[in-house]
């Protein structure tokens, strides 16, 4: 699908999907991922996949009505333009690697001084349990809570009871035993379909593939034989029935904006930010997580438009930012492209904020209608009861100690104020007391040392040279004061000494 004004492309924010990857067991509760998993390593062809991406990325924005944002952007790799995030999983990372060697090819990546290896583009990541704009879905307790509620409602009751005939024959296959459930007969839970699921289609994808790249994802399975065990409709079956469960867990009736809020939320603000700058045109890569991609839909407050199925390996999401023929005017299109489409599908927030009229939605609008959908750290902290990012404990720490958490956060301003404070002081006292000094009368005694003071000049006009001899301003003299046991000598006698007394001092 073409874009509307040559040049006009100001923003782009691709959210990826990462490509064809290991078995990966998740707890159905928590969704968080089994340790046993080998962290689910990318697998040749997941990288493949995400290659292909970043080609299509590449000759897609390289078109003629886009050639603006291809001189400036794609032309040559420049780290002011081009941001690239990831979480910080082995499949995400790599993904994001592998996706930038089509977008970037070496020629793009300036010099290159290591022999058969372009110049490295840096992928940012937080630690895991930080974050919550790329996987919020394993760290919010409240959408868990929904979650367990859900598995105990007549709708899923009735799901899992339609079902049931397929679930107990998936029950009787060896390598599904471990989520067989013994209650009235064996049978695998409705909630635990997406392990079976997965572990089916991690064989038909890596095992089914004749050539050595693929032999160590396929070998590590715990029963290859998988791919074929089911086959034809019950495949089918399998599939749509674990499609409809994660497109009903992470919908937004059940994940709000507690999924996709915090990551929408940064969108925006990036979009925002962007209206009345001077920044330069620039290109958002996020490498992330099929959930990652339904919460963006769910906290947008629409389905996700390929009705049935999760997002493919390798599909993106897409947010383009336009700047109209009036010069202060935004506009903002949101596309799809599923991992094996060549083509962009126009996504809809609204009947009033439309990406295919003219321009787009306008950028104000497209703000104000998310506004109530976006979530700030501080916002999600409270929305999901997350007390283990950091985010999240520095807002604990600002509700329950005000006065501590201001202290904090200031900390250096007012060590600052202080230390400068106190240098004024001592700049003070310093003046007051030499001006004191100077005032002072001066009451003499009848010792060698007042006659030693009338004779020889002030310690700092002369220093001793190595000699032992004096030397004043930076020159050796002849006829002028040498130290002998404290006293002073030159050449002529020394005067004999004034006598006084404190009678004739008054």
């Amino acid at each position: 699908m073409g874009h509307s004004h040559d040049g006009s492309l100001k923003q782009v924010h691709v959210i990826t999907r990462h490509g064809s990857r290991r078995q990966l067991p998740k707890d159905a509760d928590s969704l968080s991922e089994s340790e046993t998993a080998i962290d689910s390593l990318l697998t040749p062809l997941g990288q493949q996949q995400q290659y292909q991406l970043g080609v299509w990325l590449r000759e897609h924005y390289s078109n003629s009505s886009t050639t603006g944002f291809a001189d400036n952007v794609l032309a040559e790799y420049d780290p002011i333009r081009v941001h690239v995030e990831s979480s910080a999983y082995e499949r995400t990372l790599v993904s994001a690697q592998s996706l930038l060697l089509g977008l970037f090819p070496s020629a793009t990546r300036g010099l290159q001084l290591i022999p058969e290896t372009p110049p490295v583009i840096p992928i940012y990541s937080k630690a895991r349990h930080n974050d919550f704009d790329l996987r919020a879905y394993d760290k919010c307790p409240t959408y868990h809570d929904t979650l367990e509620k859900l598995y105990n409602t007549q709708t899923w009751r009735q799901m899992e009871f339609n079902s049931m005939h397929l679930l107990r024959k998936l029950a009787l296959i060896p390598a599904f035993s471990e989520y067989a459930q013994h209650l009235d007969g064996e049978y695998i839970p409705l909630k635990d379909i997406w392990n079976v699921y997965d572990l089916i289609q991690v064989a038909m994808a890596e095992c089914g593939t004749a050539g050595s790249y693929f032999y160590d994802a396929c070998r590590d399975l715990p029963d290859p034989s998988v791919a074929t065990s089911i086959q034809g409709e019950d495949w089918t079956a399998v599939r749509e029935l674990a499609h409809a469960v994660e497109l009903l867990k992470f919908g937004a009736d059940m994940a709000e904006s507690k999924v996709g809020g915090p990551l929408l939320d940064r969108i925006a603000t990036r979009m925002d930010k962007y209206q009345g700058s001077a920044e330069q045109q620039k290109l958002y890569l996020y490498s992330a997580h099929y959930p990652t991609l339904l919460g963006l839909y769910a906290a947008m407050n629409i389905p996700f438009h390929e009705e049935g199925v999760i997002p493919e390996y390798a599909s993106a999401l897409i947010f383009e930012v336009h700047q109209g023929t009036e010069y202060w005017k935004f506009y903002v299109r949101i596309f799809y492209k599923s991992g094996t489409s060549t083509e962009l599908s126009p996504i809809h927030l609204s009947d009033t904020c439309r990406t295919d009229v003219k321009d787009g939605c306008d950028l104000f609008s497209f703000l104000q209608e998310i506004r109530t959908r976006r979530l700030t750290p501080t916002e999600w902290c409270t929305a999901c009861g997350n007390t283990k990012a950091d985010a999240c404990l520095q807002h604990q720490l600002e509700l329950h100690h005000p006065a501590q958490s201001s202290c904090s956060s200031h900390n250096n301003s007012r060590y600052a104020a202080v230390y400068f404070a106190g240098m004024v002081s001592t700049l003070m006292i310093l003046m007051v007391w030499n001006t004191f000094c100077k005032q002072r009368p001066t009451v003499r005694s009848s010792t060698k040392t007042d006659e030693f003071h009338d004779h020889v000049q002030p310690e700092e006009d002369f220093v001793q040279n190595h000699n032992g001899q004096p030397q004043q301003n930076g020159h050796e003299e002849e006829g002028v004061f040498v130290q002998n046991n404290g006293y002073p000598q030159n050449d002529a006698p020394v005067p004999p000494p004034v006598i006084t007394s404190d009678a004739m001092l008054a």
